[in-house]
């Protein structure tokens, strides 16, 4: 009995809050008396005053930071006089640039004696082992605090 008492003070309870929240919403949704004629509001002096809305403009006279730029580059015009034709030059060997490789540590199971090593290639974990090839780098190697990696023919020691 005592269940259904309680039922009978709470089912009015929520019924009075869910309406005052639908008429919240329904009060935001009727919308703004932008267009309204301005209130008159009488004084003890018997004076009449007008209130109008203040009203507003955003002067909005920069660029958008995030418009992508259409600007085309200046470029200077020469005479045809003055125009060379450049040196050229023998080409320059490419230098090779070894992605970021960090080396955490190692995984060994004690049963099999099977080892992994976490590395990170380019910011990208991964479990690996020896002959596994991750983000170009192969792994010929691994060690407690040291791995061996090979990338475009090149061979570098990585320690922990």
């Amino acid at each position: 009995m005592k269940g259904k008492t309680t039922l009978w003070i709470l089912i009015p309870a929520v019924l009075g809050i869910w309406g005052a929240i639908g008429w919240q919403v329904y009060a935001a949704m009727k919308g703004d008396e932008d267009n309204a004629a301005p209130k008159v509001i009488s004084t003890e002096t018997g004076e009449n005053k007008t209130i109008v809305p203040d009203t507003f403009s955003l002067l909005l006279d920069y660029p958008d930071p995030f418009a992508a730029q259409n600007t085309k580059p200046k470029v200077n015009v020469k005479s045809q006089a003055q125009i060379t034709q450049p040196k050229t030059t023998a080409p320059v060997p490419e230098q090779t640039q070894w992605p970021n490789i960090v080396y955490s540590g190692l995984v060994k199971q004690p049963s099999s004696g099977k080892m992994l090593g976490f590395l990170s290639v380019n910011g990208v974990s991964y479990f690996v082992k020896e002959g596994d090839e991750v983000g170009g780098v192969r792994v010929d190697n691994i060690a407690a605090n040291q791995i061996t990696v090979q990338w475009n023919r090149e061979r570098k020691l990585v320690s922990k």
